[in-house]
């Protein structure tokens, strides 16, 4: 409940639960100015109106026996109340009440899939990384971006989908054996799997998974800066493995040649940072930030026998 005054700065909602995946707020029937809700996603911003929607519902033979007999009665209104529903990893912010009150109803999506027995926790730690190489400058103030593979954006068409898998099956033939691109969306890290994806996430995985064996892992994206600039020439990213794969990793030999292509449409979380610290007479201290996302990361099918 929002009284005049009332406001919230932009945020995004706590999640509850590893399958908590969205929001839906609806306004009830109460009157106020201001107060207007704001989503914002991926630099795109929009505003949604909550206000119910009055409408009036006129009667022809009413209508004449009340200009007959002289009535004035106010005429009857039907309202239908307004909703808004989105994605929890979307940033959202209410502008202050100017009068009246704003009421909203706010209900918690909660995804409910099927238990498999392929279904493991992740390991919550970030240790254990492997390594992987990246194409792309992370950049401090800016979504980070990359000009080979771009990712197509919002609902997308064959076309785009097409290219993409274009894209990465011409990396393959080349000799790299796996390709990672970011997810659009931000997830918690045991929430990164196919049955949990969001919106453009689930149409792309669903595409490259007819043709590529594609799996989904929490990634770590970290930049240092070269004396104090954000360069994009001290880039790593890293794989967040769980316990099975760890064992795996452990008995193989030969390192696997990754590549991983960043974009400028993926959400990533800052999770910690230090500042550039310029010493005299001494070697300075350089910039760090690192960054939490998820990966998908695809390689070639074996071919049938």
């Amino acid at each position: 409940m929002y009284n005049k005054g009332g406001h919230f700065d932009w945020h995004r909602d706590s999640t509850h639960g590893e399958n908590h995946h969205a929001t839906v707020l609806v306004a009830l029937n109460t009157s106020w100015e201001g107060g207007s809700l704001l989503l914002r996603h991926n630099g795109q911003e929009m505003t949604v109106d909550m206000h119910p929607k009055v409408t009036s519902i006129t009667d022809q033979e009413t209508s004449e026996s009340s200009n007959t007999s002289g009535s004035e009665d106010e005429p009857d209104t039907e309202i239908s109340l307004r909703a808004a529903a989105f994605y929890t990893d979307v940033e959202h912010k209410v502008e202050p009440v100017t009068d009246g009150v704003r009421l909203i109803l706010q209900y918690d999506v909660f995804v409910s899939p099927e238990k498999s027995d392929e279904d493991d926790d992740f390991d919550n730690s970030f240790s254990n990384l492997d390594n992987v190489s990246g194409k792309s400058r992370l950049g401090y103030d800016e979504k980070p971006y990359d000009n080979e593979i771009q990712v197509p954006s919002g609902f997308s068409n064959e076309t785009s989908l097409s290219n993409l898998v274009d894209a990465i099956q011409e990396i393959l033939v080349s000799g790299t054996e796996e390709v990672g691109i970011p997810l659009r969306y931000l997830y918690r890290q045991a929430s990164i799997r196919k049955e949990y994806l969001k919106g453009v996430d689930a149409i792309i995985y669903a595409k490259l998974s007819q043709i590529f064996n594609v799996s989904l892992v929490p990634v770590i994206l970290e930049e240092s800066s070269l004396e104090g600039e954000w360069t994009g020439e001290e880039m790593a990213a890293y794989k967040v493995l769980d316990d099975e794969e760890k064992a795996g990793r452990s008995s193989k030999k030969a390192k696997t040649s990754t590549e991983f292509h960043l974009n400028n449409v993926s959400d990533i979380l800052e999770i910690s940072s230090t500042e550039y610290i310029e010493h005299t007479g001494n070697e300075a201290q350089e910039a760090d930030c690192r960054y939490f996302g998820g990966g998908m990361f695809l390689r070639a099918k074996s071919p049938q026998v």
